[in-house]
């Protein structure tokens, strides 16, 4: 594996070679037989170019300017990227989510309305023109010209004639379901890819079913692989294997069936004997690492940060439900917590503990770490050797009560930090309210009113959602709320 263009981590919309180049949310792809590839830039509403030699350039739509129309290059406008394919004539098609529609790009950027109304979604079968679909997502194209389309909010795969003309192929719309059949007597639920073999039969991501399903050139829907309802991600064959939002796929030229599998974050194949094999990735563990070693350090959306005096870092670790600490040399461990458990609410040491959404961290006077445990609505506070404890708050039960340990009550605490003298501040998002906790555990409230949401500013402050904040000493906190910096001044204690 290795990077072919962009910068992990790094959003943005900038036009260069490889790792010059930004994108912000780019959601599918297409190789022409040139090999250059496309790339539905999903957030930035534009398609984007890639060369071999991996030059990136924005071939049509504007940065930032959603809507609907058609043109040359950048006059055409995009809204909600959902799929990308190119054919073998170099035309790049494009589904739109929002604006319900299938776009057909030239190779030279000439962007046109190729099927579907604007702003009209719908389940109409017909002329391509006059036909609705609800949140376009993939399409295939056989050898022998037919178009399928997975049409995800209808829940159905429509096919389009040589002809233009539009008829639903397989699902019954709007009916979510997981049963196998003939044409409209099949179900699926939220279909997101569709990929055609040598042979014309089709395979399908049923995104909510996490399965791959096989449709035959007659209309005939089986379960393929992977088992309806359940996620998970063992390799197999059959109903043994698991996937976890299967979401894109292709067939390559051995017939083998290559899947995206987005919640477990890895690349799944699958032989035409239908055997599941994990091809890059590890299940459960999100990262940008290049390379062949499987067991590089990985997080699943870090949040916040805290370093101790002798130079370690230590990682909220919000979506493994786990504290991380990464020592002076580099080395990554998990101090607290465990990935491979639900989330929960359990005291303990190391990997006993259980945390739910632990969002931000700070230290005490004694190298204790103190930790917004957001879904538990509690302060944990967890020694150097891992040893967790509840501080203050109620596992489980939000509210807005001062007081000590068990008896306080918070509501979905995201922010932390600390005064001169040892007191933790805490933004407490669910009551719009700043609240300080004492050296001694005494928790009360310093702003704001669960009541009373919105921002306002003067002696008696509102805040909407406080997310964030900092001490800036002499009695002064910056305040991330409702999108702006606040600046309060505490009264003197």
């Amino acid at each position: 594996m290795s990077t072919y263009a962009g910068s992990p981590g790094e959003a943005g919309s900038d036009d260069g070679l490889g790792a010059e180049a930004r994108f912000s949310s780019p959601i599918a792809l297409g190789l022409d037989p040139a090999g250059v590839l496309y790339v539905a830039d999903s957030d930035n509403e534009t398609v984007r170019k890639i060369t071999p030699d991996g030059r990136v350039t924005t071939l049509a739509g504007k940065v930032g300017e959603s809507g609907h129309a058609d043109g040359p290059g950048g006059d055409a406008r995009f809204h909600g990227l959902q799929g990308l394919h190119v054919d073998a004539q170099g035309s790049i098609w494009v589904m739109e989510g929002e604006n319900h529609t299938i776009r057909q790009i030239t190779p030279q950027g000439q962007v046109s309305t190729w099927a579907g109304q604007p702003n009209r979604e719908g389940h109409v079968d017909g002329a391509r023109q006059q036909a609705r679909f609800d949140r376009p997502a993939g399409l295939a194209v056989t050898p022998d010209a037919q178009v399928y389309v997975v049409d995800a909010g209808n829940r159905a795969i429509r096919k389009v004639s040589p002809q233009g003309e539009i008829s639903t192929f397989a699902g019954s719309p709007p009916h979510p379901g997981k049963t196998n059949g003939v044409g409209q007597g099949a179900r699926f639920n939220d279909p997101h890819s569709v990929a055609v073999d040598s042979a014309g039969s089709l395979y399908v991501a049923d995104f909510g079913n996490h399965t791959i399903r096989k449709v035959t050139p007659s209309g005939k829907v089986t379960t393929w692989v992977g088992r309806a309802e359940t996620s998970g991600s063992t390799d197999g064959s059959g109903a043994s294997a698991l996937f976890d939002n299967p979401q894109g796929l292709m067939v390559d030229s051995l017939g083998q069936v290559l899947v995206a599998d987005s919640a477990n974050n890895t690349l799944r194949l699958i032989s035409p004997q239908g055997q599941v094999s994990t091809l890059a990735g590890r299940a459960g563990q999100s990262g940008d690492e290049d390379g062949r070693r499987k067991k590089r350090a990985r997080f699943n959306t870090p949040v916040g940060v805290q370093t101790d005096a002798q130079g370690q870092l230590y990682v909220a670790d919000l979506d493994n439900n786990t504290l991380r600490k990464i020592d002076v040399h580099g080395t990554v461990s998990t101090l607290a917590g465990s990935a491979q458990e639900e989330p929960g609410h359990q005291d303990g040491l190391g990997a006993a503990a259980r945390f739910n959404s632990p969002t931000d961290i700070a230290m005490d006077a004694a190298g204790a770490l103190l930790v917004a445990d957001r879904d538990n609505h509690v302060i944990r506070k967890v020694t150097p050797d891992g040893q967790v404890t509840t501080w203050v708050g109620e596992a489980g039960v939000p509210g807005q009560v001062d007081g000590r340990g068990t008896a306080a009550r918070l509501n979905s605490p995201v922010g932390l930090t600390q005064d001169d003298v040892g007191n933790l501040y805490i933004a407490d998002l669910g009551n719009h309210a700043i609240r300080k906790l004492s050296p001694e555990g005494q928790l009360s409230t310093v702003l704001g009113l669960s009541t009373e949401q919105g921002i306002r500013l003067g002696n008696q402050p509102r805040l909407d959602s406080p997310v964030s904040l900092v001490w800036l000493g002499a009695g002064r906190l910056a305040i991330l709320s409702n999108h702006a910096l606040l600046l309060a001044t505490l009264p003197a204690q």
